[in-house]
């Protein structure tokens, strides 16, 4: 994950196809990780980031 993760970052593959896998394999390799996710925080981070690069 964390080599796809670099290839999304180097834009050798398009970011979206890079989430998906991404959280495929945690689903897959560790899905009660992702459960215990503090979603939350998450959206909260997405959202400033989104807002932060808008200004």
């Amino acid at each position: 994950m964390f080599i796809i993760s670099l290839l999304v970052i180097f834009k050798v593959i398009p970011y979206v196809i890079g989430l998906v896998i991404v959280f495929g394999l945690a689903l897959i390799f560790d899905g009660k990780a992702v459960k215990k996710m503090d979603w939350n925080l998450l959206v909260t981070f997405a959202a400033f980031f989104v807002f932060s690069g808008n200004i």
